[in-house]
């Protein structure tokens, strides 16, 4: 929740107010500044998602939901600085979100009710009523800028921070919405300086990317790039004294309790059985070619190609060949005999 300073580590520091814009804009007298209705906001961002979410739970005292009125039609404004940066969704230098659900509504008391509005990027509801009907050609990601762009696909004025491809072909969309088109690029998209197939079309509050697992991991396929953050699975602290005058204890607090993992869950352990059938330890491929009447065949073997690749606990400056060798599945033969 907003605060004038930070004492956990979900707070953050209102620099604007939270802004209800109605559907005549900033200039209207149907705009409503709701900070002191607000009890949590909350953004949802994530390497899958292709649009940015997010819930606001509003305490509703002066029957907001009759008198603006709410219709799911509104504009959600604000901006504000958290321990890690600004989120800037204003309407005069940012990109403010749009409202499109309600739920959760209940009377708390007489006169007084709470709901949740559920909010989400402009991009998110322009790609439901728009569809994608041309050819268009040239490399994968001026594709996937031009649709990102143009005013009759995504008609986004945010900005797309694009890793180049180095495959480039002709696509035909048949009537894709334009998220889901560029998500498409995204899967067929090879990379200038890695080695692995398929790219990352996601956004931040800082912007949408474009980009490989291998670009996330290094810089030009060489460098290791630094982590952003390291998480732990630790209790958090229960609230950070406000009479301490030790500045740097309080933000070091802070700080640890923002990379405090709550929970979490293994999606997957390891099937031989399931990586056997599908080639994921070793594969020999036929590719026809219908045009040129030709083929292809490539062999692929999980341990031999495995430095090919860039790897997060592996892929450091100065490493030896050993290391890079610290295979997460064993070389041995799976169907070994003595015989």
């Amino acid at each position: 929740m907003a605060q004038t300073k930070y004492e956990y580590a979900g707070d953050y520091v209102d620099t604007q107010g939270i802004i209800l814009m109605g559907t005549g804009g900033l200039d209207k007298v149907d705009n409503k500044d709701i900070s002191s209705m607000v009890i949590e906001l909350n953004i949802y961002e994530s390497i899958y998602n292709q649009a940015l979410t997010g819930t606001v739970v509003i305490t509703d005292a002066i029957d907001l939901i009759s008198t603006l009125p709410l219709t799911g039609n509104e504009r959600l404004a604000f901006k504000f600085h958290t321990p890690r940066g600004q989120i800037d969704a204003s309407s005069e230098t940012g990109h403010p979100f749009h409202i499109f659900k309600l739920t959760d509504r209940q009377q708390i008391s007489e006169g007084i009710q709470s709901y949740v509005l559920h909010f989400c990027s402009r991009e998110m509801l322009r790609n439901m009523r728009t569809r994608v009907s041309s050819a268009k050609n040239g490399t994968l990601d001026q594709i996937a800028s031009l649709i990102f762009q143009e005013p009759e696909g995504l008609d986004s004025k945010k900005r797309l921070t694009v890793e180049p491809t180095r495959n480039s072909d002709k696509y035909t969309f048949p009537n894709m919405h334009p998220l889901d088109a560029i998500t498409m690029l995204s899967k067929k998209a090879l990379s200038t300086n890695g080695q692995g197939a398929g790219y990352y079309f996601y956004e931040t509050t800082q912007g949408y990317y474009f980009r490989s697992y291998e670009n996330m991991v290094a810089i030009s396929g060489k460098l290791a790039r630094p982590p952003k953050e390291i998480y732990d699975y630790k209790v958090r602290n229960t609230k950070v004294s406000e009479s301490s005058s030790d500045t740097i204890a309080v933000r070091r607090n802070l700080l640890e309790d923002i990379r405090a993992v709550e929970s979490y869950q293994f999606i997957n352990n390891y099937d031989t059985a399931f990586h056997q059938l599908t080639g994921t330890y070793g594969s020999n491929t036929i590719a026809y070619d219908f045009y040129t009447k030709s083929f292809n065949e490539t062999k692929f073997d999980y341990h031999a190609h495995y430095g090919d690749q860039l790897h997060t606990d592996s892929f450091k400056e100065g490493t030896s060949q050993e290391d890079n060798q610290r295979f997460p599945i064993a070389p041995a033969p799976v169907d070994y005999d003595q015989k």
